[in-house]
């Protein structure tokens, strides 16, 4: 009998553990690559559990083993209208299922990872996991630091637990924006003393220069300046915004001192001309800001292809040449594939990206409805604060780089899903 309890117990913890692993694998696939010498397929790892969630989802929902909460339907009818277009859209500018199938996989993986954060994870799981990634933050901050100093590993390279592959850095920004959403919620809610968080933010401000993660200063004030509007009144704002202030100064300084040919790079002038004039590093190729007038002007002059792009996949590209699309083979030069907004306008027109960028904004939205109906509960209440800042980072990366492509999104819509288990617990207690 005790056998039987235990498998029983065990088969409804595998759903649980496959999401887990989901959020906790990307700290570990990058320095068995890097480091251990495995190959870079062992990524892909990810892609077989968010299969066997699809999987798992399905019989949880037909055996009514999980709670849906109605509220929640707009979003879930958001994504697949999404999918839809993408579907339809698709069949006009059929090229090889191969290419759509490798696009379904690259956007909306992450999707069916947050129905399953949602149908699987409780508050409980989601703190046990805050407290892990704490951890993770720490050992992350001095594998930094060692791969800086000793190993001489800098700029895009520099990622700490998620390796030395060119690149990391994108996953590294978004795991220190989450960190630093989270500490600051904690700190005006007087969840987590000044120690702590002027710690983590110091922390990470400084291996934020040390990987030239020049953006991250700016979401690092725009989190301080939007965390004072979504809380309660507090005079620790005002220290927050003060310490904010000498933290970028610093931090600035700082990586002024390390990379001093950015000395005339933070002034004014500087940064619009930057970002509006010639390419990312050439003139040749795509900017953040001028990425969408420079798509439709070249690449989808109809109102057709404006609105619905070229198909959803027909512009990707892989590690393996067989799905590497004729459009990447021909104009991979102007480096469209460093941004998520021209990826997404290019395959999926101007209808695309409001979806995407759109599903962020409602989340944003829900999470601060959801933690205005909390009155009662202070660990409810901050994860849907956290959850709201997320989401408008996640606008902020989406224009930065395409690292929300990459399995470093997964961290993103984990923490996008808390207002849903916030809500969805609440539910299943009423009920």
């Amino acid at each position: 009998m005790l056998a039987l309890q235990y498998l029983r117990i065990k088969k409804r913890s595998q759903p649980l553990w496959l999401a887990e692993f989901i959020v906790l694998y990307p700290f570990l696939f990058g320095i068995l690559i890097d480091f251990v010498g495995l190959p870079s397929a062992i990524k892909y790892l990810m892609d077989v559990c968010w299969l066997l969630l699809v999987a798992l989802i399905g019989i949880n929902l037909n055996r009514k083993r999980v709670v849906v909460e109605k509220s929640s339907t707009l979003y879930y009818v958001w994504i697949l209208l999404f999918f839809v277009v993408t579907l339809v859209v698709y069949l006009f500018n059929f090229q090889s299922p191969i290419y759509y199938l490798w696009g379904f996989r690259n956007n909306f993986r992450f999707y069916i990872a947050f129905f399953a954060f949602i149908l699987f994870f409780c508050v409980d799981d989601i703190t046990d996991l805050l407290k892990k990634l704490d951890i993770l933050f720490w050992i992350n901050s001095i594998l930094c630091i060692f791969q800086y100093f000793i190993l001489g590993v800098k700029q895009d390279y520099l990622g700490g637990l998620f390796g030395t592959e060119k690149g990391c850095n994108g996953y590294l920004n978004i795991f220190l924006t989450i960190i630093v959403i989270k500490s600051i919620i904690y700190y005006l809610n007087k969840a987590e003393n000044i120690g702590k968080v002027l710690a983590k933010c110091g922390v990470s401000l400084i291996v934020a220069s040390l990987a030239e993660l020049k953006f991250f200063y700016v979401e690092f004030m725009v989190v301080i300046i939007a965390s004072v509007f979504i809380t309660e009144f507090s005079w620790r704002k005002l220290w927050l915004v003060i310490g904010g202030i000498i933290g970028v100064f610093l931090s600035v300084n700082l990586l002024l001192i390390i990379f001093p040919y950015y000395l005339d790079f933070f002034s004014i002038d500087a940064m619009l001309e930057s970002a509006t004039v010639g390419g990312y590093s050439r003139a040749d190729e795509l900017n953040r800001l001028t990425t969408v007038p420079q798509i439709t002007q070249n690449f989808l002059t109809t109102v057709p292809e404006r609105l619905f792009g070229l198909g959803l996949g027909n512009c990707d590209t892989s590690a393996y040449d067989f799905l590497k699309t004729p459009f990447y083979m021909q104009y991979s030069y102007i480096r469209y594939h460093w941004f998520s907004t021209a990826y997404l306008l290019l395959e999926t027109g101007f209808i695309g990206l409001a979806f995407f960028m759109g599903f962020f904004v409602l989340i944003f939205v829900y999470s601060i409805k959801c933690k205005n109906n909390i009155s009662n509960n202070l660990q409810e209440k901050m994860l849907c604060q956290i959850a709201a800042l997320t989401a408008l980072c996640a606008v902020m990366i989406t224009v930065y780089n395409s690292s929300l492509r990459t399995e470093a999104g997964y961290l993103i819509y984990f923490v996008m899903s808390f207002p849903f288990v916030v809500k969805k617990e609440g539910v299943r207690l009423d009920g």
